[in-house]
């Protein structure tokens, strides 16, 4: 990270059911990208992708990292 710069990743549109949890999906997902070994753009691009499927799932699920399109 540096002073001034900014990482943006655009999410997918996607129709929201409950945002309860967004955020606590968002902060596992990007942790995971990082302890991974992803870089800080992979790492959001992960974080985006598993809060927006959180969020747009009725009853909740939370996406595995299969779901995600991450290889182990």
């Amino acid at each position: 990270l540096e002073a001034g710069h900014f990482t943006r990743v655009p999410a997918p549109k996607v129709a929201v059911a409950d945002t309860v949890g967004a955020g606590d999906t968002f902060n596992a997902a990007f942790v995971y990208g990082l302890r991974a070994g992803r870089t800080l753009p992979q790492a959001v691009g992960l974080a985006v992708r598993g809060a927006s499927w959180a969020v747009s799932s009725r009853p909740r699920r939370y996406p595995s990292v299969a779901d995600l399109g991450v290889a182990r």
